[in-house]
């Protein structure tokens, strides 16, 4: 039942709410119906069950996107930056996850580039990009993080990470895509592997949803079953390459709606890199935000710190970009 513009009336829980979404602040509101008649001129007045509870700060995660270590001596200084700051700053923020978004290393950095990361005090998350991919690298990496995997069993809750190699429909080749999910203080953290495999080239600088037997897009949908049981916005996505026109076709963004569209109240956003810049853009019709973090390898040290607060009902989210290099 439409109220006006941005605000209708949503059955939830055996009761009724009333969602407002904000585009420019990109975040959405959820709060009782009771609470929204009495202050536009109903008569029932506000009660203990009527309001929402206050929100809480819960916990910060860090982006870390594209550090490049594939031999230059400058990527590794910069990735040493990086960690350092939010090492220096993890009390202070409540930093309690790093999720770095592919392109870590390659070729002679990829053991390197592990060292690296080993040296942050909190819990790090390594997703893969496509630079690893396309320097046939994919096995590889998936042996040099493999301990790290198995740490992070014990470490993070509701912890699974697809282990298994798959065929891929098209070249009949082996492909170990890597495609994860954890919980956190109340967030599911969804790791969706997004990369083009069996080509070379500009073209594999694109993405794609995997979407065949033992793919990304199946994992994801599995993981979205029950999405409407958990608080709003409380799923997060991340990966390398963005959910985005351009890297995504028009067929497969279609198919990206017609997935988190229908549960996009319990998605907040897909966490990215690939691009080495700063991007922000709400998905209508998919139903989510998308945040495209800076690499650190080149121009500034970037970071996005990601500040989670909640009060069971719904997370809210509050983001700050961090130039390393100009503090």
């Amino acid at each position: 039942m439409p109220l006006s513009g941005r605000y209708f009336w949503k059955k939830t829980d055996g009761y009724l709410k009333v969602l407002r979404y904000n585009h420019r602040m990109n975040w959405k509101t959820i709060f009782p119906a009771a609470f929204f008649l009495t202050h536009c001129g109903g008569g029932t007045e506000d009660t203990a069950d009527s309001v929402e509870p206050e929100m809480e700060e819960l916990f910060s995660f860090v982006v870390l996107a594209d550090p490049h270590i594939a031999g230059p001596l400058e990527h590794e200084q910069r990735l040493e930056k990086a960690v350092n700051w939010i090492n220096a700053a993890a009390a202070e923020r409540a930093i309690e996850v790093v999720v770095v978004v592919g392109d870590i290393g390659w070729g002679a950095g990829l053991e390197r580039s592990r060292e690296l990361l080993d040296a942050l005090e909190v819990t790090y998350v390594p997703l893969i990009g496509d630079n690893e991919v396309q320097t046939d690298d994919e096995l590889r990496y998936t042996e040099v993080y493999a301990s790290q995997f198995e740490r992070l069993e014990d470490e993070l809750d509701e912890w699974m990470k697809v282990g298994n190699a798959v065929v891929h429909p098209d070249s009949g080749e082996m492909v170990w895509l890597q495609n994860l999910r954890f919980e956190h203080k109340g967030v599911l953290f969804v790791g969706i592997d997004t990369i083009v495999r069996g080509v070379k080239g500009t073209l594999g600088e694109l993405g794609t949803l995997n979407d065949y037997p033992g793919g990304s897009w199946p994992f994801l949908e599995e993981v979205l079953s029950d999405a409407e049981f958990r608080p709003f916005e409380s799923i997060v996505l991340a990966g390398h390459v963005p959910i985005m026109l351009g890297a995504l076709d028009v067929q497969q963004m279609a198919e990206v709606a017609t997935t988190i569209g229908p549960v996009g109240e319990w998605v907040y956003a897909h966490y990215a890199g690939h691009l080495h810049v700063d991007y922000e853009a709400t998905l209508h019709d998919q139903g989510i935000e998308l945040f495209v973090t800076d690499a650190t390898w080149d121009d500034h040290i970037s970071l996005r710190v990601v500040t989670v607060s909640g009060n069971g009902v719904r997370m809210e989210y509050a983001h700050e970009s961090i130039w390393v290099d100009a503090l």
